[in-house]
């Protein structure tokens, strides 16, 4: 079975429609590489990640992209590198978020595409957040560095590192609160029962395009 979610397909969909075979596209916080192997033949991929093992683990499932150890605040590319950046799920968990998303658009030529995705609270999840994180910030996830109030503050943020430079093509959020959850949401009010904070969260889907600073699109 397939470990990809909704985001990841959209993302597929959208790259093929975005760019032509032969683009280069960079995969930020790749994981094990189920989405960057996914990308068809024909474009130029590069998975990039923190973690070695889960590169290790990438070459050992056979798949056949290239892979790249380092940190998404210090990418080892040249200026103006790829046509296409995607990273899902990943700039929640990066220390310096600003200056990974300089980064990116260091590395987009410009026309190219950002593709991201990232969590947000919603209004529920304001409202229960259970944890604290390594910084001693209330979380709904403890792995988490941050984590963002709504689309709109995410956009906000990204149109800002960017020095306006990422204009904003297509955004999208939806919440992933199971049907079981809708069912059973009175079971809320007893303290004994307690959801994964994976209900409380809207996923966020958002592709953004490398403009000149006064460029509109």
């Amino acid at each position: 079975m397939s470990s990809l979610l909704w985001f990841h397909w959209q993302a597929l969909h959208d790259l093929q429609s975005l760019v032509l075979q032969g683009s280069k596209v960079l995969d930020i916080g790749c994981g094990e590489g189920a989405f960057a192997q996914e990308i068809p033949e024909g474009y130029q991929v590069y998975g990039l990640d923190i973690l070695r093992e889960c590169l290790n683990q990438a070459k050992a499932q056979g798949f056949t992209k290239s892979w790249i150890l380092a940190d998404a605040s210090r990418l080892p590319f040249k200026d103006q590198s790829f046509d296409v950046v995607t990273s899902h799920h990943v700039i929640e968990h990066v220390k310096d978020h600003e200056k990974m998303v300089l980064e990116i658009v260091r590395v987009l030529v410009y026309g190219g595409f950002l593709i991201i995705t990232t969590p947000t609270r919603g209004t529920l999840g304001r409202l229960l957040m259970l944890h604290r994180n390594a910084q001693g910030n209330p979380v709904l996830s403890p792995d988490h560095i941050r984590e963002y109030e709504s689309l709109k503050e995410f956009v906000r943020l990204m149109t800002r590192c960017s020095d306006n430079q990422l204009k904003v093509v297509k955004k999208t959020s939806r919440s992933v609160r199971a049907t079981l959850y809708r069912l059973c949401r009175w079971f809320l009010v007893c303290k004994r029962i307690k959801f994964p904070a994976l209900f409380y969260y809207n996923d966020n889907y958002v592709i953004m395009r490398k403009c000149p600073i006064n460029y509109d699109l």
